[in-house]
């Protein structure tokens, strides 16, 4: 399965779960990002049955990349992070 793949890869940690914004040093996270969605949830919704089609797993799939990248545009590392992903 692809999640367990995603989830073996070494660069996955900031992807696994909800950003905290102080933890994670991300100040207005939820400002910047409209719909947040990680690794976990997205895992969650596939073995809760709750996508309805694969189209909808990988939407939610392309929304994490994407947030990634608007919220990351400046931080190289992150953007490399998301782009071995």
């Amino acid at each position: 399965m692809i999640i367990h793949q995603l989830k073996d890869h070494e660069m996955i940690g900031p992807f696994l779960s909800p950003v905290n914004e102080k933890l994670s040093g991300a100040p207005d996270y939820y400002k910047v990002i409209k719909h947040p969605i990680d690794l976990g949830t997205i895992e969650g919704k596939l073995l809760g049955s709750r996508y309805s089609n694969f189209d909808e797993f990988h939407d939610d799939m392309m929304l994490m990349w994407n947030n990634s990248y608007q919220y990351n545009a400046k931080n190289k590392c992150m953007v490399k992070y998301t782009q071995s992903l």
